[in-house]
């Protein structure tokens, strides 16, 4: 089949030709946001990131160096510092970076293009991140730290806590700081279909299944756990093989893991951007996943000179888009506040920003579990384990002082066991008389004491209740 040149032109994205050399405008000065990647390492010598990188350590030991000899690492850094790269962008696109980065070697590559945590270590892969995290909270008083990392040997079948992600918990709550995990990946089965609609209604079903359910860390309590969604249905015809996505735009990837955490905890908090695979004939009447369709990738940033920009694809690149904005929030807060916020105040406002499109929200809720014996569909389940909260629309995390269409209030509390404390929401009249799409969102946080040596991990809990139309005072005899 002959496709039309200009189909071509439209879709495909430059930022991976050979020609490509990114302009970047750096404003970032000594007060500018920081996040540290917890990962293999970063190339410095990308001009996407060559001035934004704070500190450095390499607590792998194997490479000898702190540069990111895999891509992994580098990719994950340049979406923390841009929040991503648009697919279709403007002729001479300018890169403006908004966070500065901490690069935490804790890998290496294996010769095969995986990062891996050393075999040769007497240490424990938790271990050499705990110190990781601890090296840039104390030398560089980083708060926000992306791990895009997890044990594929240890899937989260209900029960106990994991101890990666238990060190997670002990970490975060010792030093008041934010930590984005990624959900994990898992190679989708392919399954027999009949056409594309019953491809993509297969695979939603099969996120599901057992074998895609959370990995050690990404079950952490106190850390964001971020699953993928697709950005992109468009498949590269310019590769003379012809594929079709098996995920239409924002709906989740094929590869992400679904939830829930310990104690039913919503797992994963948020979805992201994270690339999508298509499906492609291989033999006369077999077919096979196609997990390198430029197109349907998330664009970061490369580890080579020649080319500044290579396609990632995976959970691990949906996390950075949290972190992105976890960093962000973080010094915008402090600048209101005089003083740092705590990890609580920031994953609250995360969530109070974050939105669960309808077709989004439909498409999870219409999944099947082949392992729910149940008469009535769990629809908020389905949504609850594989979307959590929805994306984080940055309109409402960062409104402008101009802009009447979006407010955030936010407050700090501690409470005692066995009290509760009334918040009163104050909402304008006009808000109440006008006409049109509107809601009031609410964000809440708080970080429990937790326990590996007891069957309920999380040591105690809170729940929230929403009035309507009454006072304190009735409240409170009620």
């Amino acid at each position: 089949v002959d496709f039309p040149m200009e189909t071509v032109s439209r879709n495909f994205s430059g930022l991976y030709s050979l020609d490509f050399t990114p302009v970047v405008h750096n404003e970032l000065d000594e007060n500018a946001p920081l996040a540290t990647v917890i990962d293999s390492g970063v190339f410095s010598g990308n001009p996407l990131l060559s001035a934004i990188i704070v500190g450095e350590e390499d607590f792998d030991s194997t490479e000898n160096t702190t540069s990111d000899l895999n891509g992994h690492g580098t990719g994950v850094a340049g979406i923390v510092a841009y929040g991503g790269f648009p697919q279709i962008f403007d002729e001479n696109p300018v890169f403006k970076p908004l966070v500065r980065i901490c690069n935490g070697k804790v890998m290496h590559d294996d010769g095969h293009g995986n990062p891996v945590y050393s075999s040769l270590s007497e240490k424990r892969p938790e271990q050499i991140v705990k110190e990781a995290i601890e090296h840039f909270h104390e030398h560089y008083h980083c708060r926000v730290f992306n791990l895009s990392s997890g044990d594929l040997d240890y899937i989260y079948s209900g029960g106990r806590q994991m101890a990666w992600a238990g060190m997670i918990d002990q970490i975060a709550r010792e030093l008041d700081i934010v930590i984005i995990v990624s959900a994990g990946n898992q190679y989708p089965e392919l399954p027999d279909f009949d056409n594309r609609d019953d491809l993509c209604e297969k695979v939603r079903n099969q996120l599901l299944n057992p074998e895609h359910r959370l990995i050690d860390p990404a079950t952490s309590a106190l850390a964001v756990c971020v699953g993928s969604i697709t950005r992109s249905a468009t498949t590269d015809v310019r590769t003379g093989i012809t594929a079709i996505a098996a995920g239409d735009v924002d709906t989740m990837s094929v590869f992400t893991r679904s939830g829930k955490g310990v104690n039913n905890a919503v797992k994963p908090e948020f979805v992201d951007y994270g690339g999508n695979y298509s499906v492609a004939q291989i033999t006369r009447g077999r077919c096979g996943w196609r997990e390198n369709d430029r197109l349907l990738m998330e664009p970061s940033a490369n580890i080579t000179t020649d080319k500044s920009f290579k396609g990632f694809v995976g959970t691990s690149f949906a996390a950075p888009h949290v972190t992105h904005y976890a960093a962000r929030l973080e010094r915008s807060l402090e600048a209101q506040l005089d003083e740092a916020p705590s990890s609580n105040l920031i994953r609250a406002m995360l969530a109070s920003a974050a939105v669960c499109p309808e077709a989004l929200s439909s498409w999870a809720e219409n999944a099947v579990d082949a392992s729910y014996t149940g008469e009535k569909m769990q629809k908020s389940e389905n949504r609850l384990r594989l979307v959590g909260y929805g994306k984080i629309d940055e309109s409402i995390l960062f409104s402008k002082s101009n802009d009447p269409k979006n407010v955030t209030l936010f407050a700090e509390e501690e409470l005692s066991l066995r009290s509760l404390h009334l918040y009163k929401i104050p909402v304008p009249s006009e808000f109440m008389k006008i006409k049109g799409t509107k809601r009031i969102s609410i964000g809440f946080a708080y970080n429990p004491p937790t326990r590996m040596s007891r069957k309920e991990y999380i040591a105690n809990s809170l729940f929230v209740e929403v009035f309507r139309r009454t006072d304190a005072e009735n409240l409170l005899n009620f």
